[in-house]
């Protein structure tokens, strides 16, 4: 955690509580957090660490402009492959810059009056310790117009960091491996257009997935036959999901257009997982007995209403993209 960080609180993907972090190294500033769920090895999940910051210590104040620099990738000892920082700012602040004092890539982008920026990096190690700066104007007077949609206060200043980390041995220093391109990403022709056909790849490769297991629970192919087969879909739909990542980021890191797309879309993905997880579990707690019919169906249908808006939600970002490449 940054320095003096405060009220330390972990959540899972659905957003329910994790164990309380217990600090384990307090030169550091490291902490330990114990997830609800077990999670296989060689799979991944998504968590959110959230905290408050003082303002004495990051927050530089000359009447209506503000300055916040923090600290990024501090004291750590593991290896994280990619990773988008994403800040969002209060309705009606004026940004005025977003920078990191290494060079690294950041976009900005508008969406009504409420600003977001995102930092792009990947390949980092305890050597790529950076500083991030932002700096805004901001009239306190939108508090009492937009009361509810005040994103952070003075006095607390949150950040999410969405990253997917793999944890290795630390590599050996290497620069230039580890080095990133101080410009902006430019996309290359068909990069949006490989997007979507990767997900869509990606919807038939899940929908062979269920109708086999449809097929083997009704007795129509043998456990062998279907063993093989959805080997052969897994390691297809592994391939795609990198793949689709990968593009991700880069739609992410190219411009505030793309960037707001890809926020919106991972939210979508996001609200089908959680839905397809209450859905399987409404399942196994049917089969045990602890629902009774009624209760299961009201559960059912609510998330998979949930689930089919989701995926109307990524419908219509798709059909978005397309035009973009027409």
């Amino acid at each position: 955690m940054p320095p003096n960080a405060s009220n330390i609180r972990a959540e899972d993907e659905f957003g329910r509580k994790a164990g309380t972090p217990a600090k384990v190294e307090a030169t550091t500033n490291r902490y330990k957090v114990s997830f609800l769920m077990p999670v296989d090895i060689g799979k991944f999940t998504r968590f959110a660490v959230k905290y408050k910051l003082p303002k004495e210590i990051y927050v530089k104040q000359d009447g209506l402009n503000f300055e916040i620099i923090l600290p990024a990738f501090q004291d750590f000892d593991y290896y994280i492959e990619k990773a988008s920082i994403i800040f969002a700012f209060p309705e009606g602040a004026e940004v005025a810059q977003l920078s990191c004092n290494n060079g690294l890539p950041t976009t900005l982008s508008q969406e009504g009056l409420v600003w977001k920026g995102v930092i792009y990096t990947q390949g980092a190690s305890y050597l790529d310790a950076f500083n991030i700066k932002i700096a805004y104007k901001y009239n306190p007077l939108w508090l009492s117009f937009r009361p509810t949609l005040w994103i952070f206060t003075l006095a607390a200043f949150g950040t999410i960091v969405v990253a997917i980390i793999k944890k290795t041995q630390k590599p050996a220093a290497k620069p230039a491996e580890l080095a990133v391109a101080a410009k902006a990403v430019e996309l290359v022709s068909g990069d949006v257009e490989s997007f979507i056909n990767f997900y869509e790849e990606k919807r038939r490769i899940l929908s062979e997935i269920e109708t086999l297991e449809a097929s083997l629970r009704r007795g129509r192919i043998p456990r062998h036959t279907y063993k093989v087969r959805k080997k052969t879909l897994e390691t297809r739909l592994a391939s795609v999901s990198r793949s689709l990542e990968d593009l991700k980021l880069k739609l992410i890191a190219a411009s505030g257009r793309y960037a707001d797309l890809m926020f919106q879309f991972e939210r979508a993905e996001a609200d089908i997982a959680e839905a397809e997880a209450k859905i399987r579990d409404a399942d196994a707690r049917y089969y045990r007995g602890e629902l009774s019919l009624e209760a299961y169906r009201k559960i059912i249908e609510e998330y998979e209403q949930k689930r089919d808006d989701a995926e109307a939600r990524i419908s219509g970002i798709l059909v978005r993209l397309r035009e973009e490449t027409h």
